[in-house]
C-alpha cells in the first residue's frame, strides 16, 4: 500500500486526512451538482448568506465516534491569520451533533460512513477557511477541508489565451478608482488549475492600473501547462472489467484492480472527464445506497515514462480526488528498475474516478509537481481555472476575499480586457 504522510507546500491549504479517512466530498447541501451528474469543485460561499454544506467521508475499519467541526481563518497565502476566533465566528466555534454515522453493509472492507451538515451562518469575515473535523472525545484532528468565503465586492473579467502547449490567464479586476491607493501592495490575486491547490500561483503585481480596472496580463506565473484530459478508472463492478482495467481479482481478502501500464500520450485527444473528480457508484447492487454498499478495492497503478532516466531523478505521483491532490508519500509511486516503470497502489471506493500522473525533481520537494514530463502539455485541454482576489487596506487586520471566479476553458466566455 502507498505509505501515508504529507509534504507541505508553501501557499497551499493545509488539508489533512487522518489515516483511514477516504472518499471525502464537500458540497453545497442543495446537491444540484450531484443531481446533474457533476462533481463538486472548490467550495465557494458568500459572506452574509447562511449557506449549508454537506461533508461526506468514510473511516476504514473505524468505530463510530462523536465528532464536531470548527472553522479556522487564514490569510491570502494560507498562513493562519492574526484574527482572534471571536472576530471571525459569532458564538461557539465547536459545533457538535452535526454528523450522522452509518456502517457499511456487506462489504469486504468495513467502514463507517459519516455525513456532516455544516452552516456558514456564524461566519463574520470573508477570506480563506479550513473546516476542521475533530473527535469530540480527545479533540484529535480527523480531517480538514478548504473553503472560500467571498464578499463579491468587485467584478472580474477573465480571458484564457491558448497556445500550443500552454494556457495563459489574463484577469481584469473591476475596482473603483478611489478604492485602493496602492494596489501593488494592498491587493493579492492568485489562480490555480482545477483542484490543484498545491499549485496556487500568486501574481507579483498588476500589469496596468487604470481608472476603474486593475489588469494582470502576460504573467509568466500564470502561464500554465495545459496538460491533457484525465485518465479513467471504472470500478463500478467487481464482476466485470471497466474502462482501462487490465484485470480484477480477489486476493488477500480484498478485490484488486490491476490497471494496464500507462504511458505518456502521443498526442492530444478530447474526451469528457470529471477534471480529477470521483463519483461513487456500484453496478453490483442497485437496491441500496451506494455510499454504504459500494466496496473498496486496491487499485494497482503502473506508469512507464518515455525517458527511463527519471526513475532515479524524479518522484512521480498519481493525483485526483480518489488518491489526493497534494503530493504526499500516500500517492507517490515507487521506481521499479526491473520493469523501468513507477508502480504503486491505493485503496479506492467503487465508482468512476479520474487520475493523472505528475512528477518533480527529487531535490525540489517544495515545488508543485507538473504534468510536462508525464502527461504532456496541450493548449486545447479543457480545464477549470479559479481566480481569487484579496484586499487588505491600511488598518485592516485580515485579507478580505473581495472576488472569486471560476473560468472553464471550454464553456466560459473569455471576456475582453482593456
Amino acid at each position: 500500500m502507498l505509505a501515508a504522510g504529507a509534504e507541505a507546500q508553501a501557499g497551499a491549504p493545509p488539508s489533512f486526512r487522518m489515516s483511514g479517512v477516504k472518499t471525502v466530498e464537500l458540497r453545497h447541501e442543495s446537491a444540484a451538482d450531484r443531481r446533474e451528474g457533476r462533481i463538486p469543485g472548490c467550495i465557494v460561499c458568500h459572506l452574509g448568506q447562511a449557506e449549508t454544506l454537506t461533508l461526506d467521508f468514510d473511516v476504514i475499519d473505524g468505530a463510530t465516534e462523536s465528532l464536531y467541526y470548527s472553522f479556522v481563518h487564514y490569510d491570502a497565502r494560507w498562513e493562519t491569520s492574526d484574527m482572534m476566533e471571536m472576530e471571525y465566528v459569532s458564538g461557539l466555534n465547536k459545533i457538535y451533533g452535526a454528523e450522522t454515522s452509518r456502517l457499511s453493509f456487506n462489504t469486504t472492507v468495513a467502514f463507517v460512513h459519516y455525513t456532516m451538515t455544516i452552516s456558514t451562518e456564524t461566519l463574520l469575515a470573508s477570506g480563506n477557511y479550513m473546516i476542521e473535523v475533530r473527535d469530540a472525545a480527545d479533540e484529535r484532528l480527523v480531517l480538514s477541508e478548504p473553503m472560500w468565503l467571498t464578499e463579491d465586492a468587485c467584478g472580474l473579467g477573465v480571458r484564457v489565451d491558448k497556445g500550443e502547449a500552454t494556457q495563459e490567464i489574463d484577469v481584469a479586476v473591476k475596482w473603483p478608482r478611489h478604492g485602493l491607493m496602492q494596489p501593488e501592495t494592498q491587493m493579492t490575486i492568485c489562480a490555480w488549475q482545477n483542484k490543484r491547490t498545491d499549485d496556487i500561483r500568486y501574481a507579483e503585481g498588476p500589469t496596468y492600473v487604470r481608472q476603474d480596472e486593475i489588469t494582470y496580463q502576460h504573467l509568466d506565473e500564470w502561464r500554465f501547462c495545459g496538460g491533457t484530459e484525465w485518465r479513467w478508472l471504472d470500478s463500478r463492478s467487481i464482476r466485470q472489467l471497466g474502462i482501462s482495467d487490465s484485470r480484477v481479482e480477489f486476493a488477500g481478502g480484498m478485490y484488486n484492480y490491476t490497471l494496464a501500464t500507462d504511458t505518456r500520450p502521443k498526442g492530444y485527444s478530447y474526451h469528457e472527464d470529471f477534471d480529477g473528480g470521483q463519483w461513487v457508484e456500484t453496478h453490483d447492487r442497485r437496491d441500496d445506497e451506494a455510499e454504504l454498499v459500494a466496496d473498496y478495492a486496491i487499485a494497482h497503478f503502473t506508469y512507464a515514462p518515455p525517458d527511463p532516466s527519471i526513475l532515479t531523478t524524479h518522484d512521480v505521483y498519481v493525483i485526483g480526488d480518489a488518491t489526493g491532490w497534494e503530493p504526499t508519500s500516500g500517492n507517490r509511486l515507487e521506481a521499479d528498475g526491473s520493469t523501468m516503470s513507477f508502480r504503486g497502489q491505493s485503496l479506492v471506493k467503487q465508482g468512476l474516478m479520474n487520475y493523472l500522473y505528475v512528477s518533480r525533481p527529487k531535490r525540489q520537494r517544495r515545488e508543485a509537481p507538473q504534468m510536462t514530463d508525464t502527461e504532456g502539455c496541450y493548449g486545447q485541454t479543457e480545464n477549470d481555472y479559479h481566480i481569487a482576489v484579496y484586499v487588505r487596506k491600511p488598518g485592516d487586520t485580515y485579507d478580505h476575499l473581495v472576488a472569486f471566479k471560476t473560468h472553464n476553458t471550454l464553456t466560459s466566455r473569455s471576456e475582453f480586457i482593456n
